[in-house]
């Protein structure tokens, strides 16, 4: 038998995290009493992310110009 959501996932759009009650702002993820398929859990496992992806550090290229001899 799935898994069958109690009290709904949401994610939490200040916070930046799933959570399993209502936000003051976010997305509603899956309503309370929705059965949690493969699809509902790979989009709460997006979300989860979100927020790792967010405090990741960016990787910056960085290149050296030399000022152009023409005038």
């Amino acid at each position: 038998m799935a898994d069958i959501s109690k009290s709904g996932v949401w994610f939490d759009s200040k916070a930046r995290k799933v959570v399993k009650s209502q936000p003051e702002e976010g997305i509603q993820l899956a309503a309370p009493g929705t059965e949690i398929t493969p699809d509902v859990q790979a989009s709460i496992d997006q979300y989860e992310g979100i927020d790792e992806q967010a405090t990741a550090p960016a990787v910056v290229e960085t290149a050296t110009v030399k000022p152009s001899a023409r005038k």
